[in-house]
């Protein structure tokens, strides 16, 4: 029995045109919080009255703020499948997003190549890489890009297993950069820097495969089992990397982490996989000895 399915999805932001230069934003989740959007300014204002009419788009959710060459786009997720339900938190595949020009501009005309074919600007190639279908995100304040054991909503605020700089305690202000699975951390930034904090509002996006099953009338007691299979990747490296892959300048590797989550009632048990990439090259000295020439 697989959960897949393309149950249609609450909008959970409205976003309104208020001026050919602002944008409001309208969480409509459990924060119910409005954003004013201008240009180079994002603050949190009161429920406004009356409230607005120019409704421009039903948001499944809300990933950051993109800014290039002077011009800002809030972006949003449009449309989305459900794909597996953890702990009550249903996990979504994005389906489409959307950039919506915070200052209303024309569209610049299409740029064309050498060779008369069309260039895909960073925009274009963004949505294009979004509609490949690899990416995900968790509903009810769930952080898909965190491991179980790291949830307070599984675990307890108390007991969660929090990463070095994880948003919260004295390293609240650190921004969503140091989160390696989280594929929307620049857009996220992008808002922290403009002022908004508060961002549990805003979706936590990784790179991967989810998919879920549940096991009917599987446990004596709790009855169904539902099993999660969640692979994370992390984000390329902001620096180059030897041949696209091993150790970046830092000393990074690229990590997938394949994370089984089996519930059953109010049992949860979490398994982590981790493989990360290394490759050595090696080559024949003149003494004919073997030897490691880097990675």
């Amino acid at each position: 029995n697989n959960n897949n399915n393309n149950t249609s999805y609450a909008a959970m932001a409205k976003v309104y045109r208020l001026s050919s230069d602002s944008l409001l934003v309208h969480f409509t989740g459990s924060s119910n919080s409005f954003v004013l959007l201008s240009h180079n300014r994002a603050v949190h204002v009161p429920p406004p009255s009356p409230a607005p009419a120019f409704c421009i788009a039903d948001a499944c959710a809300v990933l950051g703020l993109h800014s290039l060459g002077g011009k800002q786009h809030l972006v949003v997720v449009s449309s989305v499948s459900q794909v597996a339900v953890v702990c009550g938190h249903p996990i979504y595949r994005i389906v489409a997003v959307e950039y919506v020009p915070v200052v209303e501009v024309e569209a610049p005309p299409p740029v064309k190549g050498k060779k008369g074919s069309l260039v895909e600007t960073p925009m274009q190639e963004q949505l294009r890489l979004y509609a490949t279908g690899g990416f995900y995100f968790a509903g009810n304040g769930f952080d898909l890009s965190q491991r179980c054991q790291a949830q307070s909503s599984l675990v307890g605020a108390q007991d969660a297993e929090l990463p070095p700089h994880s948003g919260r305690g004295p390293h609240r202000d650190v921004l969503s950069s140091d989160r390696p699975f989280m594929w929307n951390a620049a857009l996220r930034d992008e808002l922290t820097r403009q002022g908004v904090m508060d961002l549990p509002m805003l979706a936590c996006v990784v790179r991967g495969f989810v998919e879920g099953v549940t096991l009917p009338d599987s446990h004596p007691e709790s009855g169904d089992t539902d099993i999660v299979l969640v692979a994370r990747m992390s984000r390329p490296a902001p620096r180059p990397i030897s041949t696209g892959e091993g150790l970046d300048d830092d000393g990074s590797v690229p990590i997938i982490e394949v994370e089984t989550i089996m519930t059953s009632g109010d049992r949860v048990v979490s398994h982590l996989q981790l493989r990360g990439n290394l490759p050595l090259f090696w080559d024949d000295g003149d003494d004919s000895d073997c030897r490691s020439s880097g990675g």
